[in-house]
């Protein structure tokens, strides 16, 4: 009886643990997050971001859309893979254990490619977007327009900051705010 009841206290002790490291939802983050002008706010701490001042637009066929955590960047929920033209090929995007890989270099050399890969690293703007974020139809042509992340770093009001990627390296954190499927 001993034996079982230490088996039982472990198995919740391990149980809560599990639970407690658990990171939040995305839909959870996106409802707990609030945008002013330049800055998003999650959980009371600030994010400084200088997004470009006019929205644009990309269109591409959704090859991957995975969620993501950060700790340190918890209002990017999602990674996206946005491909056009030979890209959008299946044979260029794969998805392991929920990772995206890109493979171009090898397979680019014997053919001549047109379009581009675009990974969006997002952050939705509404609870409507995520919404629409999370039930695209796999492989969907969609255009979304938004914002990218002008310089690829944002900061806390801890001061501290997180590098992401710039529209010219082709992964950009973009504030997703219009997603149009496309027929």
């Amino acid at each position: 009886m001993k034996t079982l009841l230490t088996l039982a206290t472990g198995a919740l002790l391990l149980g809560g643990i599990w639970w407690w490291r658990q990171p939040p939802s995305s839909g959870s983050i996106v409802k707990n997050m609030s945008f002013s002008e330049e800055k998003i706010t999650y959980k009371g701490v600030e994010y400084q971001a200088t997004w470009q001042k006019d929205p644009i637009s990309y269109t591409g066929d959704a090859r991957a859309v995975l969620p993501e955590f950060n700790p340190y960047a918890p209002f990017n929920t999602h990674v996206v893979a946005l491909t056009s033209g030979s890209y959008s090929d299946p044979e260029f995007i794969e998805v392991k254990d929920g990772k995206l890989y890109t493979h171009t270099d090898a397979k680019a050399l014997d053919k001549d490619l047109t379009g581009d890969i675009k990974v969006f690293q997002v952050v939705p703007r509404t609870a409507a977007i995520f919404k629409q974020l999370v039930s695209l139809p796999e492989n969907a042509n969609v255009t979304f327009t938004g914002r990218a992340e002008e310089d690829g770093k944002i900061t806390n009001d801890k001061g501290q900051y997180i590098q992401f990627g710039t529209m010219a390296s082709g992964r950009v954190l973009f504030l997703l705010t219009e997603i149009k499927v496309n027929n």
